[in-house]
């Protein structure tokens, strides 16, 4: 029987057998390689493994949505993705409801960041599962603000704090919001403000201070323009 006498060599190298015979060694080991990472793992074994030779295992992770999402839907493009994948989420109001929140939790409790608007969301998956969770609050359009609620009794204004908008000077309450001073005008009589109290007619020339407050209209049924929803 004869032996050869091996020896690790780089490409294109030459070695000799104790019988004088020459032969060319292209790359030649045993080897066992490992690489890991957040969604892959990769070896490589036997009895003569090849120069970048592998076996390849990817591993997905879930998109799951939760199932205490009221007044509104959550759907998903991918229910199962790779780290790294871009999931696309797609929100549904009820009618009369607009999205108030939208937050990607993973398994071990961190958030993911989101992108988009509207009733199109998306964000990358990361390398563990994730929980979609949403919240739908009632749905208004503003039309500015203008003073309104009668200032409550324990409510106090700091006149040296002020602010100008348009016709009106604005100073701030006690409880950090901005009040105004007005002239009451009561239409009728026995009329009331909602705390119960009389409104003077406007020959009594008496000023109370209001709250400063959002304009807004209650949507009750989505309306579709073109492509927008309102």
């Amino acid at each position: 029987m004869r032996y050869l006498k091996l020896q690790r060599l780089k490409k294109g190298h030459f070695m000799k057998n104790y019988l004088g015979l020459a032969a060319t060694i292209a790359f030649f080991e045993f080897a066992f390689v490992a690489v890991s990472c957040s969604n892959s793992s990769s070896s490589s074994a036997g009895g003569f493994p090849y120069e970048g030779g592998s076996e390849t295992t990817t591993k997905t992770y879930t998109v799951t949505i939760a199932n205490d999402i009221i007044n509104g839907s959550i759907t998903t493009d991918k229910t199962n993705a790779l780290a790294g994948a871009i999931i696309g989420l797609y929100i549904t109001p009820a009618n009369g409801y607009q999205l108030e929140s939208l937050v990607v939790t993973c398994s071990d409790n961190s958030n993911v960041t989101t992108t988009g608007g509207g009733w199109s969301h998306g964000f990358t998956m990361p390398a563990q599962n994730v929980v979609v969770h949403a919240t739908f609050d009632e749905a208004y359009i503003n039309f500015g603000t203008w003073p309104q609620t009668i200032k409550a009794n324990n409510i106090t204004i700091n006149e040296n704090e002020t602010e100008v908008h348009g016709s009106f000077t604005y100073f701030k309450g006690s409880d950090g919001e901005w009040y105004v001073k007005m002239l009451e005008n009561g239409s009728y009589s026995d009329a009331k403000y909602s705390d119960g109290t009389s409104i003077a007619q406007k020959s009594a020339n008496s000023w109370k201070w209001f709250k400063v407050e959002p304009i807004k209209w209650r949507i009750l049924t989505k309306i579709t323009t073109g492509k927008n929803y309102f």
